[in-house]
């Protein structure tokens, strides 16, 4: 029941790793439509991706990297619903640790509640969390032939 919801590819496993060994989990918010889907529908694809990517035993031990695209992202089509749905669920529900979650290339009505409640965060969590406004920046943790195309890599 969510193969329709996993053709809109808004949730990828490319089954590459980050510098840290951790596995990439992307999140292209830019294909995700709220009014296309339920958000059970969302959930229960989130929670297939990360069993799917839990199952290897070299992730439960150096955790998953989050990359999420927002590059042009519109503010009507935003549901920041859908990545904090995923973050969480990953965080709360299956066994490994999220090292990094990258927010790339967010608009300003992103940017900026970000950069207000980072602060506030505890370190751990703040430390976690990166804008990412560059693909030079994503090169320093993803090296370019296992970053996805989109964000610059080679990685088809």
């Amino acid at each position: 029941d969510i193969l329709d919801e996993m053709r809109t590819a808004k949730l990828q496993i490319p089954g590459t790793r980050a510098k840290d060994e951790s596995a990439l989990l992307v999140i292209d918010a830019l294909k995700h439509r709220r009014e296309d889907f339920e958000e059970e529908a969302t959930r229960r694809l989130a929670f297939f991706m990360a069993e799917s990517i839990t199952s290897d035993l070299l992730t439960q031990q150096r955790g998953v990297t989050i990359l999420i695209n927002l590059a042009d992202l519109e503010f009507v089509d935003s549901d920041y619903r859908f990545p904090k749905s995923v973050v969480d669920l990953l965080q709360d529900r299956v066994p490994c640790a999220v090292k990094n979650i990258l927010l790339f290339r967010p608009p300003w009505f992103i940017d900026i509640p970000v950069k207000i409640v980072r602060p506030v965060l505890k370190p751990k969590m703040r430390d976690r969390i990166r804008l990412i406004y560059k693909e030079e920046e994503l090169l320093e943790l993803i090296d370019t032939e296992a970053l996805p195309t989109v964000f610059g890599g080679k990685f088809a």
